[in-house]
């Protein structure tokens, strides 16, 4: 994996190797948010996003935007991602040991655009999921539409060789654009999620966009999250157009990854 400057430019020294050596040293921690079932099935096991954030030296914790923006420079967000799905296979196997009968969550990782196009990525995850004992439909992976749109032949390839492996997929940030109904219909996404941006503006631009989203993925087999809900008024209005699953403060704020 290489990088667009060496080890002993100042800049990479001060700002690139202390998010790698965080790394060795523990100082990432995972958190997670609930996605609840709006429409609850038999059997419809917990959901829930992972998230990451960033103990400074300082005691602070950072939020991605803090230091993400200089991995992605850097092209070692795969190494992240393949960091991220370790930990959260790690640390499911032992919850499972210890409490048989839980309730084991799936577990949706947001994937970068390195690990899309990095050809050695589903290897390392298949292998991981051989290793750890947390059965199957554990680990589901987020794609923005935008990453999905760039590189629809990669990701198909990465989908055909995790998929048997019992993951799935979401299409995340989906703004309801042509390119992305194109994928929606030829890729084989599990779940979609509907932007932020389209739920804040359900009061004033109404339930007809929101709708016909909901009956495109319905008439493919996918099942839809709203992102970003924030209060009980968008929660009742998404639930009454047959959105499957929400997400958001409304539902749940972040916190620690499997603190229940």
């Amino acid at each position: 994996m290489s990088s667009k400057v060496t080890q002993a430019d100042p800049d990479w020294v001060q700002n690139v190797s202390p998010l790698i050596a965080a790394l060795r040293r523990g100082h990432y921690f995972l958190y997670s948010q609930r996605i609840h079932a709006l429409q609850p099935s038999t059997g419809e096991r917990p959901y829930q996003e992972v998230l990451i954030r960033y103990l400074e030296e300082e005691r602070r914790m950072l939020p991605p935007g803090m230091f993400l923006p200089v991995l992605q420079e850097q092209g070692l967000m795969s190494l992240l991602d393949c960091w991220v799905v370790n930990q959260v296979l790690k640390l499911q196997e032992g919850a499972m040991a210890a409490k048989p009968q839980w309730a084991a969550p799936r577990n949706s990782i947001n994937l970068s655009v390195d690990s899309v196009l990095d050809p050695e990525f589903s290897d390392f995850v298949i292998t991981q999921l051989k290793t750890r004992k947390v059965g199957p439909d554990t680990l589901s992976f987020e794609v923005t539409e935008d990453i999905a749109t760039a590189n629809p032949t990669a990701l198909q390839e990465l989908m055909a060789d995790l998929q048997p492996a019992d993951c799935t997929f979401a299409l995340s940030s989906y703004r309801g654009t042509p390119a992305g109904q194109s994928l929606i219909r030829n890729l084989p996404f599990s779940f979609v999620k509907i932007d932020g941006s389209l739920i804040f503006r359900l009061a004033d631009d109404g339930t007809e966009r929101i709708s016909a989203i909901q009956s495109l993925c319905k008439s493919v087999g996918i099942r839809t999250i709203a992102e970003q809900v924030e209060d009980n008024k968008m929660l009742s209005t998404i639930a009454a157009l047959g959105i499957d699953f929400a997400q958001g403060y409304a539902i749940a704020m972040p916190a620690p990854f499997l603190s229940d």
